[in-house]
């Protein structure tokens, strides 16, 4: 049975993250949310210049990752949904299915699949 659930996303008010919070509460969950906008808005601000950009980035997208893994270890959720698009790195993937069981789902602007999910574990 799903018990703790990890919400994985942007939370801008009209974003997808927020709007799947809002139904997974509905649905009388309370999700654990890690904010990866926030995240990566704590741990850089982008500046104008494209190249400087570029090439802080991918140090950027490890940090976020390295985060998100110790949030999952300290927190141990059941399921973690993933918002399409994050910059996730494949080893961090696979880290996270087996952490879960399997349980790890990646979602967009399908809220009623999501629902299909929940109702089926």
């Amino acid at each position: 049975m799903i018990k703790k659930i990890l919400l994985v996303a942007s939370f801008k008010p009209e974003g997808s993250g927020s709007i799947y919070l809002k139904a997974l509460r509905q649905q009388g969950h309370d999700p654990l949310c890690f904010d990866m906008r926030d995240e990566n808005d704590k741990v850089y601000n982008r500046t104008k210049n494209q190249i400087i950009n570029s090439i802080v980035s991918p140090y950027v997208n490890r940090i976020l990752n390295y985060r998100l893994i110790s949030f999952i270890d300290k927190f141990e959720p059941d399921m973690i949904l993933l918002q399409k698009g994050l910059c996730l790195d494949t080893t961090i993937i696979d880290k996270l299915k087996t952490q879960t069981q399997g349980h790890l789902h990646f979602f967009d602007n399908d809220i009623k699949a999501v629902e299909e999910m929940l109702l089926v574990q």
